[in-house]
C-alpha cells in the first residue's frame, strides 16, 4: 500500500472543530497529533464538507511532498478542484517534491454561498495592516490566530493582541473573529524542514509551503458562516520579487469563488 493520511474523523461541538488522523509508518513521525481549531462562533450548522478543509489545507502539502495519498469521507467539489490548480503552481515553485500523491474523498459536495462580505488575516503586523488599508472601503471581517504568528504557550502576547485588535476593529466600525489552533503543531515541522529545506526557498517548512495553503484553509468554515466571497491574506513581497517565498492568494477565496 501507498503512504497514506486518513482523516478518519470529523466532530463539532459548538464553535470547535477535530479531526483525527492515522497515516502509514513512514509518515508517522511527521504527524504529531490530531487537529482542532476553536473558533468564537458557533459553526455546528457548517456541512463536514467544508468543515475538512482547514486540515486537509494543512496536510495536502504534506502529501505532495511525501508522495502520500489523501483520504478524506467529504470534501467541498469547488475546493478540490483549486487543490489541482494550486498543485501546478507549486510544481513550478518546487519541481524536485514528487507531486505523486492523490486525494480520495467518498463523497464530494457541491455548496453554493453568494455572500458578498470579505474577510482579511490580520496580525496586527505592518503588512496584514497595508492590506486593511488597501481593502478599508470593504469592511472586511478581520481574523485573528492563536498558533500562527503567536504561539499557543504565549497566552500573555495573545491577550494583548485580542485587546488591540478590538480597539482597532471597534474604531473602524468592523468585526473580528478569533481562532486558536494547533496548525503549526499537529504537524513536525522543524523535522520536515530538516528533511526536506534543502529544496525549500527559506528551508523552513512553516513559512516556505506550509503556511499559505494552512491559514487560508483555516478561514473556511468562518466564511460559510459569515457568508463571505474573498479573504485577503497579506503577500508580504511585492509583485517585483521574483522568488516566491510562499504560496499567497491575495484574491478570491482559494475554496470559493462566490462564497
Amino acid at each position: 500500500m501507498n503512504e497514506y493520511i486518513e482523516v478518519e474523523k470529523l466532530s463539532v461541538q459548538g464553535g470547535e472543530v477535530y479531526a483525527s488522523l492515522s497515516c502509514s509508518k513512514r509518515i508517522k513521525k511527521y504527524i504529531v497529533s490530531d487537529f482542532y481549531a476553536k473558533y468564537d462562533v458557533d459553526i455546528q450548522s457548517v456541512d463536514n464538507s467544508i468543515l475538512c478543509i482547514p486540515v486537509v489545507s494543512n496536510l495536502i502539502t504534506l502529501g505532495w511532498v511525501t508522495g502520500a495519498d489523501i483520504f478524506v469521507k467529504e470534501l467541498d467539489e469547488i475546493y478540490l478542484k483549486s487543490l489541482n490548480v494550486i498543485k501546478g503552481v507549486m510544481k513550478e515553485m518546487y519541481p524536485r517534491f514528487p507531486f505523486s500523491s492523490n486525494i480520495y474523498v467518498d463523497r464530494v459536495v457541491s455548496n453554493r454561498f453568494f455572500g458578498k462580505n470579505s474577510m482579511l488575516l490580520f496580525s496586527g503586523g505592518v503588512d496584514s495592516t497595508i492590506s486593511y488599508i488597501r481593502h478599508k472601503d470593504e469592511k472586511p471581517n478581520l481574523f485573528v490566530i492563536r498558533g500562527a504568528d503567536i504561539p499557543l504557550n504565549m497566552g500573555k502576547l495573545w491577550n494583548n493582541l485580542q485587546k488591540e485588535t478590538r480597539m482597532f476593529a471597534d474604531r473602524e466600525e468592523i468585526e473580528v473573529n478569533f481562532v486558536e489552533t494547533n496548525i503549526q503543531k499537529f504537524i513536525n515541522g522543524p523535522l520536515l524542514g530538516l528533511e526536506y529545506g534543502k529544496h525549500l526557498t527559506n528551508f523552513g517548512w512553516w513559512g516556505a509551503i506550509q503556511h499559505g495553503m494552512g491559514l487560508l484553509g483555516l478561514c473556511a468554515p468562518l466564511t460559510a458562516v459569515k457568508s463571505t466571497k474573498s479573504i485577503y491574506i497579506a503577500s508580504s513581497q511585492s509583485k517585483d520579487f521574483k522568488k516566491p517565498w510562499v504560496l499567497t492568494l491575495q484574491s478570491t477565496a482559494m475554496f470559493h469563488g462566490q462564497m
